[in-house]
């Protein structure tokens, strides 16, 4: 409970993805929290299924903000860079598949905004950018960008899995 003396907010991260198991916030902590005096928490909430921190959030006294990004502009980046550089080549499956990848800044002002401002106790934010491109459209838009040409090969399902 000392870690949170003094703490007025505080930003949790959390997965529900089993992928990320190890990253998951045990929800004791919530408690402890509010036991503290913490008056208020935002949780990036990773996957679209809540769990046992947001339940628990829910239950609590204090103020609470979930923000759920649809797709973390980050992500391109960590699974493109490389194939990209050394090849000129993106392969993903479902080239038509429409996101509004969110950049993590963006995300963070949220969260700052939802920690310093009163009116946003109980909602669920879902974060998006500014645009909605499908893969094929954001691999040519970082073509055109960095001035190399980079080709989309679609994998199938399978393809993807196999990866």
């Amino acid at each position: 409970m000392n870690a949170f003396h003094g703490v007025t907010a505080v930003y949790l991260i959390t997965s529900s993805e089993d992928a990320y198991a190890s990253m998951q916030t045990d929800a004791r902590i919530v408690e402890l929290a509010e036991k503290a005096g913490v008056k208020r928490v935002a949780v990036l909430v990773g996957g679209y299924d809540e769990g046992p921190l947001e339940e628990a959030l829910r239950k609590s006294a204090m103020d609470w903000t979930m923000l759920k990004p649809v797709e973390f502009m980050a992500n391109a980046l960590a699974d493109w860079q490389l194939s990209i550089r050394s090849e000129g080549v993106v392969r993903e499956p479902f080239a038509s598949v429409l996101s509004a990848r969110v950049h993590e800044a963006d995300i963070a002002g949220v969260a700052v905004a939802t920690m310093l401002e009163d009116g946003h106790h109980g909602q669920v934010y879902w974060l998006t950018g500014p645009e909605v491109l499908s893969r094929r459209e954001a691999v040519k838009f970082i073509s055109e960008a960095i001035g190399k040409r980079i080709r989309f090969e679609e994998l199938t399902e399978d393809q993807a899995r196999a990866k």
